[in-house]
């Protein structure tokens, strides 16, 4: 797993994360999983939105010369 300019995201820490709604103050990565059972059990608890999401690795370049063609 890739995610490049948000320091919160380690590649090491898995490739599921949950992010946190704040409304108005915008989202935030509250935590990383390995697995998507251990994402599931830490999500809630903080009265705010909150999705899971799983992070993926694709090669822009290759998706920029696709659309190209």
């Amino acid at each position: 797993m890739i995610f490049n300019q948000i320091n919160q995201i380690d590649n090491q820490k898995g490739d599921y994360i949950i992010m946190t709604d704040y409304g108005f103050e915008g989202l935030r990565v509250h935590s990383q999983h390995h697995s998507i059972e251990e994402a599931i059990s830490n999500i809630g608890g903080n009265g705010c939105s909150q999705a899971i999401l799983k992070l993926v690795k694709f090669n822009i370049d290759i998706a920029h010369n696709a659309i190209q063609e």
